[in-house]
């Protein structure tokens, strides 16, 4: 009976010993790789009901994914330490102006997701870098994207009368005043509705919003 005990001890210790691995693989690479590795062990400790190291590895993923532009391990590393200012300093000396940019808002957008004080600063440095770039056309959507979920919706909205697809430009529009709509800024969405070009996702929007706040 103790032998048989011993035995399933160690059956289970090998998969959760070889989870671990597969994560500490995964901490040694950049964003995008270190997510193979995290889901792999993710299933792993989920099979095994091992709650605690599965919701650890969660958090490693989410962080990956927020920093899916300048998420080198060291970066990581610092952030999930909540070593913000050694990590933005490690952001602005390793990558050009465009991706210091970037990963700047990817820092402020997992701060302000952790309700950790001081994104607004970090999201305050990056807008000065915008001031003197043009954002190029493969990161325009993404940028767009990140400055509304951190709800700097002026810049978001500058941004999208860049885009010369119409139809794209009123989507993305559609988005932003959803954005501003979960931020309390409903009569800000309501004019920003009224832009959207497209008439028909102008008034899909538009009844959209009245739908929600049920007027």
């Amino acid at each position: 009976m103790v032998n048989l005990k011993v035995n399933y001890v160690k059956k289970t210790e090998y998969p959760i010993e070889l989870g671990s691995i597969i994560e500490s693989v995964g901490d040694e690479l950049p964003s995008e790789e270190a997510i193979k590795f995290y889901r792999r062990a993710h299933d792993l400790f989920e099979k095994l009901h091992v709650p605690t190291k599965a919701a650890t590895v969660e958090r490693k993923i989410d962080l990956a994914r927020t920093l899916a532009t300048v998420g080198l391990p060291e970066i990581r590393k610092a952030i999930s330490e909540g070593k913000y200012v050694y990590a933005t300093k490690l952001i602005i000396r390793t990558f050009n102006d465009e991706t210091v940019f970037i990963g700047l808002l990817e820092v402020a957008l997992w701060m302000k997701k952790n309700e950790t004080i001081g994104y607004a600063q970090i999201v305050e440095t990056a807008l000065k870098y915008l001031q003197e770039l043009q954002v190029s056309k493969r990161h325009l959507l993404y940028v767009i994207k990140l400055l509304t979920e951190l709800e700097q919706f002026k810049e978001a909205l500058k941004l999208s009368m860049t885009i010369e697809d119409v139809e794209l430009r009123s989507e993305i529009m559609a988005e932003i005043t959803m954005g501003m709509l979960k931020s309390g800024e409903i009569e800000g969405a309501f004019k920003v509705a009224e832009l959207i070009p497209d008439i028909h996702i102008r008034a899909a929007t538009v009844a959209e919003l009245r739908k929600i706040l049920k007027y």
